[in-house]
């Protein structure tokens, strides 16, 4: 968990692109005050170190969150079933800015 005292999240959807779902979810959520991470986009990356580093970096991300946020149909990326795997929170953008509200 990050020693921040802002809750920590991770924002679970797709980066094709730039996800302009992802983008306005992440806007949304720090401005509520949340430190938020997002998986990496991979796409254009061709050597395996790389590739491995960023997804060490993504796992440590999900690692030290309080919860995953869930973009719609993103119910079967790896961050949404590893999160209810391990009992982690998994909350929709919705909830997680009416969690910041209380």
């Amino acid at each position: 968990m990050s020693n921040s005292t802002r809750p920590s999240l991770y924002l679970a959807g797709s980066t094709n692109a730039g996800s302009a779902a992802l983008l306005a979810a992440l806007a949304l959520l720090t401005a509520a005050g949340y430190l938020v991470s997002t998986p990496t986009d991979v796409a254009g990356i061709e050597d395996v170190e790389t590739l491995t580093a960023v997804m060490a970096a993504d796992v440590d991300a999900f690692d030290a969150a309080s919860a995953v946020v869930a973009l719609p149909d993103s119910d079967d990326v790896w961050e949404v079933v590893a999160a209810h795997s391990l009992g982690v929170p998994v909350v929709s953008v919705a909830d997680a800015l009416a969690w910041a509200a209380q």
